[in-house]
């Protein structure tokens, strides 16, 4: 499908009749289902659609197309703690230097008819802005191979990169890398996540 002339109208805003989230939930696992991913995301083993114990305290922002269904999503979540969403001690004994609060970011999916847009670029903006706004000092991605380089582009830099034990199924998914971008001032404080 050609949605390339309604780029324009495509502006993700957040989302505020949280009724909808089951179609946000629907949408994540129809966009994963039809990824190279399929097999561990998918309408079988999530009937109700992908949703985990973050997207109750997460802001969530949304695209709607021309008839106001929600065709992208994504979500950021305020925290103190690396370890409320990543067992970091698994995985290093380094520390990593973050201020807190931190922006965590995750769950961008986009509707594969929809893709090719730029509202990925528009998700993660929309997302740096709102931290920004809020003066938080750092932002937070656990990325895969495929999204690293997009982060990377926005001045995220990988501060450990691992074989993520949860996707030891499908090992296509299995790198994964742990993403820092510092948005606090020079003379910020820091403080560490482990």
């Amino acid at each position: 499908m050609d949605h390339g002339s309604n780029k324009a109208a495509y502006i993700p805003t957040i989302l505020s009749d949280f009724g909808r989230l089951p179609e946000v939930y629907r949408l994540r696992t129809l966009a994963w289902e039809r990824s190279p991913d399929g097999d561990i995301i998918n309408t079988k083993l999530y009937p109700d659609g992908w949703k985990d114990s973050l997207d109750e305290t997460a802001f969530h922002w949304i695209v709607s197309n021309e008839q106001g269904k929600i065709i992208s999503s994504s979500r950021l979540n305020l925290l103190e703690d690396i370890n409320e969403v990543f067992p970091l001690r698994e995985y290093t004994t380094d520390t990593i230097e973050i201020s807190r609060p931190f922006a965590y970011i995750s769950r961008l999916v986009t509707h594969p008819d929809y893709r090719g847009l730029g509202l990925s670029h528009s998700m993660d903006a929309i997302r740096i802005e709102y931290a920004l706004k809020e003066s938080l000092g750092s932002m937070v991605v656990l990325a895969g191979d495929l999204g690293k380089s997009r982060f990377e582009k926005r001045g995220f830099i990988e501060r450990l990169s691992f074989l993520n034990k949860a996707y030891k199924i499908n090992p296509r998914s299995a790198h994964s890398h742990l993403m820092i971008l510092n948005l606090a001032k020079p003379d910020s404080q820091r403080t560490s996540i482990c």
